[in-house]
């Protein structure tokens, strides 16, 4: 059609050469290019009427009125403005200029400037697709002369033409009386396309029109496509609804499916000549077009001629967020934009990219979790997040990214399990479970509970307990990996709650819960992103009573091999921390400015051999919670950054984004469950163990004031230093101090400093010298018994009664080599263990109103009379044997004040 279509041009344009003896070469001029060689034109005489001929001016009197175009821009405006002036100079009588859309001026002669002119019939309305981005046309259709472009630019060409060539009006002419225009003619300049045609399975693409089921102006991404097409081969394609495709057309159609092959985008040829574009989601068509217009359409030149066999899937390598409509200015919200790139990148397997350094991704409220199953390149982007108002707080406990496998967790109850493994199935430090191969598809990561209730917490979080869990590792023929051996027992029995608060036995069966995790081998990396926060604050809407509502909302990691590097965190805002009081409570426990406590912004949990490198962490101020097991607020936890319930996390080159040795600042680093952590070359305030860990290495870190420990295994520690706090190694005394395995410290420093706090304190931050006890290894004993027991205090003789849901331990196997305290003024202990006091029942241990006249309640619902034998009564394991090397000496005491308590197996000296 495009190729008849200009065929009709040369024969029409052929005839006007034989027909108009004064033609030149621009094909219809009524006079050629210039100044005229004249200061007046004067064309033949022949009146509207005429016709071969139109008059625009007779006796110096315009005959047409100039009709401005709506679509015309102001260059346009000005110029015909400028033509009327300059008419009006040189004795011409003419009005002003109308626009198409007053009807009343509708007159029979007009020069019509612009295309899509309003308020005419059809045949004085020229449409700018005919012409191109660099095509016009000057004709005259019955009375009218019609002058427009491709563009508005082209327009403005056009009527420049006009005046100068046409009319041939210039500074020369003095005056103009007559003036006509033969009714033939026309001056079309061609737009010319390197794309001269295309066809579709033998069909001209002009017989195409352009179907689909997504909104065109949702998508603008598809009308680039069509403006594209448009520019490159002329060929302008109309819009219709995919259904409603015009009988005699083809369908050159875009629609949505969930299946566009393995890149989620495809394009083929059907057998009624359509041209099918499948895209698994809409804004894909962005990246999938470029795929297409370029390999198949825009890289051809000449004839383009796509056979009816083509069919082709397109990669789609990588999706960016504005692709799906974020506008990353940090006032929009783009979260649904945001989740939107990755759900379809999870479909596909694309990598998701920041769109640069300028953006900045505005987050605020979400009721769901960003899935990340890609990689991920942030790409120096900032994700601007805000955690205030009630809306956030409603949905706290989600992250913005979770990291999720790619295989469906499978999950079993305790009746499962035990049809699973033919009975009850008893789990020791076993190195195999021979009846949990046959549900394993490949190497599997584990994580199982009974209901036995283990770090029974002392002091002011008393009765705080977690479920018997473990965490490892398993091949698919039923074998654990040797590095996350079982850690726990797990066995059915009865077991009584008496933390002080509970007064009840419980049942509890071998297995009661687990979970398989598929092992993800193909590594997946989050990098290069900026995170800004503004702080939670108290939603009033929740009446604040004193909950424990910790904040998530950042990056979750729940998936086997997943990097995340080059990261940074910061807070822009947090509350005042005053020097006196308990935080945000003021000295009669009002609250001043209360918040809530965050549980990581980066957390792994239930993940495997996955790690953190050059990640930027922020430590948050300290929050206090009254609680009715303690008369004072308590602080409570914050962390930047949690492991739990995983095995094999690596962390290097972390750092803290303050001082670490400020202790305005709570821990930066919570672990619960873990095994296997590994931390080197990191800066950070606190390691602070909770509920357990299994086997965690410190190499060449600087940590601020807490090396906080609890667990079993091997704590390994090499070229660590430890700036504030009077202890190297804090075991836990509110978990019983308990570390079942062996302690290695080498080449270790304990500075033995203090710090000011307080956000209104001018010395916070400043170190001092602190003129306290230190020691390398402290078990947590606290020297306040004196043979009696103290109600509620968290030092030595509540471990006797307490049961933490274990048989406590000392460290079985201590090393310390080359060990160095720079604080040279005090009294320097190697091993505070456990005192005499804590295996010598107190006097008065068990006091009437302690059990006498209080209920148990039993497994059956019943209760019975509680006595004395119900009053738990702890036993500690001590330290086989402690051996130390290198040491330097500790003045004034020397190294015959190393050990201040007994009960040590052995100790040894080496040379």
């Amino acid at each position: 059609m495009k190729t008849l279509y200009k065929l009709l041009l040369l024969l029409l344009a052929l005839a006007m050469v034989f027909s108009i003896a004064s033609c030149g070469e621009d094909g219809g001029d009524t006079s050629t290019d210039g100044d005229g060689g004249g200061d007046t034109v004067t064309p033949p005489d022949n009146g509207n009427d005429d016709p071969e001929n139109l008059a625009l001016i007779e006796n110096g009197k315009a005959n047409f009125k100039i009709v401005i175009a709506s679509g015309a821009d102001a260059a346009v405006r000005k110029a015909v403005e400028g033509f009327i002036s300059d008419l009006q100079d040189i004795g011409v009588d003419i009005g002003k200029s109308v626009n198409d859309t007053s009807v009343a001026d509708v007159s029979d002669c007009e020069i019509i400037v612009g295309t899509g002119v309003k308020n005419r019939d059809a045949k004085y309305v020229l449409n700018p697709k005919d012409y191109g981005d660099d095509g016009y046309i000057i004709k005259i259709v019955d009375n009218k002369v019609l002058i427009g472009g491709g563009n508005v630019e082209q327009t403005r060409t056009a009527f420049d033409y006009f005046v100068k060539n046409v009319v041939k009006l210039s500074g020369k002419v003095k005056e103009l009386n007559e003036f006509k225009l033969e009714r033939t003619y026309e001056k079309l300049k061609e737009t010319k396309y390197l794309i001269e045609s295309v066809e579709i399975a033998g069909v001209d693409l002009s017989e195409y029109v352009l179907a689909t089921d997504l909104k065109m102006s949702d998508h603008p991404n598809i009308q680039s496509f069509r403006n594209e097409l448009y520019s490159a081969t002329g060929y302008w394609l109309d819009s219709v609804a995919e259904d409603a495709v015009p009988e005699g057309k083809h369908a050159f159609c875009v629609k949505l499916v969930e299946d566009a092959g393995s890149t989620g985008f495809r394009a083929y040829v059907d057998a009624d000549k359509n041209f099918i574009v499948e895209c698994a989601y809409a804004n894909a068509t962005d990246v999938a077009f470029s795929h297409l217009v370029d390999s198949v359409i825009f890289n051809k030149l000449g004839n383009v001629t796509i056979s009816k066999s083509f069919e082709k899937t397109y990669p789609v390598n990588v999706v960016t967020y504005s692709q799906f409509g974020a506008k990353g200015d940090g006032v929009t919200d783009d979260f649904e934009a945001m989740y939107n790139a990755h759900t379809f990148a999870n479909q596909c397997g694309q990598k998701v990219m920041g769109d640069g350094p300028t953006y900045r991704y505005f987050i605020h409220e979400f009721s769901k979790t960003i899935p990340v199953q890609t990689d991920v390149d942030f790409n120096g982007a900032t994700i601007y997040i805000d955690d205030r108002g009630s809306g956030v707080y409603k949905y706290r406990s989600l992250h913005l990214f979770t990291f999720l496998p790619s295989h469906e967790v499978k999950s079993y109850g305790v009746t499962e399990i035990q049809e699973m493994s033919g009975g009850a199935p008893v789990l020791t430090t076993d190195t195999e479970i021979p009846w949990l191969a046959p549900y394993l598809e490949s190497s599997s990561f584990i994580y199982m509970y009974n209901k036995h209730q283990d770090y029974i917490r002392h002091g002011g979080n008393s009765g705080y307990a977690m479920n018997r869990r473990d965490v490892f590792v398993i091949h698919p023929d039923g074998k654990l990996d040797e590095s996350t051996p079982l850690y726990f027992d797990f066995a059915e029995g009865e077991r009584l709650m008496n933390d002080g608060i509970r007064l009840e036995y419980y049942h509890t069966y071998n297995i009661e819960y687990l979970e398989i995790y598929r092992v993800d081998e193909t590594p997946i990396t989050m990098e290069n992103g900026y995170f800004e926060r503004e702080a939670c604050e108290t939603v009033i809407e929740t009446k604040y009573e004193n909950k424990y509502h910790a904040y998530a909302r950042a990056l979750g990691i729940q998936r086997s091999n997943v990097t995340v590097t080059n990261i940074q965190h910061k807070l822009l805002s947090e509350p005042y921390l005053p020097t006196s009081g308990f935080g945000w409570y003021d000295n009669n426990f009002n609250s001043i400015r209360q918040s809530y406590p965050y549980y990581g912004f980066l957390a792994f949990k239930y993940c495997y051999n996955s790690q953190a490198i050059d990640v930027d962490l922020w430590a948050h101020t300290t929050y206090y919670e009254v609680k009715t097991t303690n008369p004072d607020p308590v602080p409570m936890g914050s962390y930047d950054l949690t492991i739990g319930d995983s095995c094999n996390i690596s962390l290097y080159g972390l750092t803290n984004g303050q001082d670490i040795c400020d202790s305005q600042y709570w821990g930066i680093m919570a672990s619960y469950g873990a095994k296997n952590m590994r931390f080197e070359n990191c800066r950070l305030n606190r390691f602070d163990a909770h509920d357990g860990f299994w086997n965690a290495e410190l190499i060449d870190c600087d940590f601020g004031f807490a090396i906080n420990v609890i667990g079993g295994g091997d704590l390994y520690i090499e070229n660590c230093v430890k700036h504030v706090g009077t202890a190297y190694i804090n075991l836990r005394s509110d978990y019983g101090a308990t570390f079942n395995g062996d302690i290695t410290i080498i080449d270790g420093v304990l500075v033995g400093n203090k710090a000011y706090r307080g956000a209104d304190n001018p010395e916070r931050g400043k170190l001092y010298d602190s003129n306290t006890e230190l020691q390398i290894i402290n078990s947590g004993y606290i020297t306040k018994y004196q043979g009696e027991y103290i109600q509620g205090d968290a030092g030595a003789a509540p471990y006797l009664k307490w049961d933490f849901g274990y048989t406590c331990y000392m460290p079985q196997n201590i090393i310390i080599d080359n060990f160095r305290v720079e604080n040279e003024k005090v009294k320097v202990v190697l091993y505070n263990s456990i005192a005499d006091e804590a295996f010598i029942k107190p006097n008065n241990f068990v006091q009437e109103n302690d059990w006498m006249g209080k209920k148990i309640k039993l497994v059956d619902g019943t209760y019975r009379d509680m006595t004395e034998n119900d009053v738990y009564y702890n036993q500690y394991q001590i330290t086989k044997s402690v051996t130390y090397r290198n040491m330097t000496p500790f003045p004034p005491c020397g190294n015959n004040a190393l050990f201040m308590y007994r009960h040590i197996e052995s100790v040894t000296t080496v040379e």
